[in-house]
């Protein structure tokens, strides 16, 4: 009854048609930039009969010696609830490309968030709360603002001072520039100036210049990848890449300069955004990882606090399940993440979510 083939097909790998809130992580733009990063990257789709109810998106990483672990980025994204028979296919998919990518584990987090964890407890081992902080997991919780309302009724749901910090950027001379494809190339310079001078003033780490490099090549045929700059008497005072999937616009990446703060550039940017993302039919601003009770972050509270008062609310994913391929490294590793957890109690790690 179900079938599992693999496929980079974009005709037929098509997240969207089975969720259009799916995440952009599930995309196959993003496989290719983790293909450039030199991670392997294998897609597929579920089928019922002759109906695809699935698609899923595995990238895997290094670890310790020659073996890898894989993970599922906010997949698989399924039409239906997993039952007994889904399970079964899937586990026994997932346990052939373990034994051919030397995988410990592969890790999933299913979307869209559901109630069947009864059948995913018994198939899978739900993952230790220690394992969920890590370099390459996705945060459970994101901050989605609905923006499907007029701007008037989005205003009416943003903080007080949010509001007139928006009003006031608008009055205080910020110009915003909205940028796609060849554009975009022009400032990438720029961009990763600001990325490093907001990484060193909020002590967090980035990626490879090369990493948001490919990022900016690739958005030279995706319109869909865009970049917007605010300025101020000529001079680049803020940069932030958004990308369009499906209903969504998501906020990945942003950075800005220390100077001309009272001019108040990210207001205006996010203000452009949410124009350009309701032009182009986005009902949701999905504004990336956000503090939650469930998984506290020390350093979170600022940016937390920013983004909630633009109005909205959380949007939780799957807890993280994993397929366990080889029982002693796996233990193994979430021995090291429980030790590591403990000493470094209420401490914050700056690369917990990648994008």
């Amino acid at each position: 009854m179900y079938s599992i083939l693999e496929t980079k097909d974009p005709n037929i790998y098509r997240p969207l048609n089975i969720s259009d809130n799916s995440s952009f992580t599930q995309g196959l733009t993003y496989g290719s930039w983790q293909r450039k990063m030199g991670r392997n990257v294998r897609n597929g789709i579920i089928k019922k009969d002759n109906e695809i109810i699935g698609t899923f998106q595995i990238i895997f990483y290094p670890l310790f010696g020659k073996k890898t672990y894989g993970y599922i980025p906010h997949g698989p994204i399924l039409k239906q609830e997993f039952d007994t028979d889904l399970a079964l296919i899937f586990k026994s998919y997932l346990k052939d490309v373990c034994a051919e990518e030397n995988a410990t584990f592969l890790r999933f987090d299913k979307y869209p968030f559901t109630k069947d964890c009864e059948i995913l407890d018994k198939s899978f081992t739900p993952s230790a709360h220690a394992s969920y902080y890590g370099a390459f997991f996705q945060y459970p919780y994101d901050w989605v603002t609905d923006i499907s309302g007029t701007i008037d009724q989005i205003f009416e749901k943003m903080h007080e001072k949010t509001y007139y910090a928006v009003q006031a950027s608008q009055r205080r001379g910020a110009e915003v520039l909205c940028l796609s494809g060849a554009e975009m190339s022009e400032y990438f310079e720029t961009f990763y100036e600001l990325m490093e001078e907001t990484s060193a003033r909020g002590a967090f780490h980035l990626h490879p210049k090369s990493y948001y490099k490919d990022i900016f090549d690739s958005a030279l045929n995706d319109k869909n990848i865009l970049l917007f700059v605010a300025k101020y008497q000529g001079i680049v005072l803020a940069t932030h890449l958004l990308i369009v999937h499906g209903k969504t616009i998501y906020y990945p990446y942003g950075a800005s300069r220390e100077i001309h703060r009272n001019i108040l550039p990210t207001y205006a940017i996010h203000l452009a955004v949410i124009k350009e993302a309701k032009v182009r039919g986005c009902t949701g601003y999905n504004w990336g990882a956000i503090e939650h009770e469930d998984f506290p972050q020390k350093n979170w509270s600022g940016i937390s606090s920013f983004k909630k008062r633009f109005g909205g609310d959380y949007f939780a994913y799957s807890p993280f399940y994993d397929h366990v391929s080889k029982p002693f490294w796996y233990w193994l590793y979430i021995l090291r993440k429980k030790y590591r957890d403990r000493k470094n109690t209420n401490k914050t790690d700056s690369k917990i979510v990648e994008k």
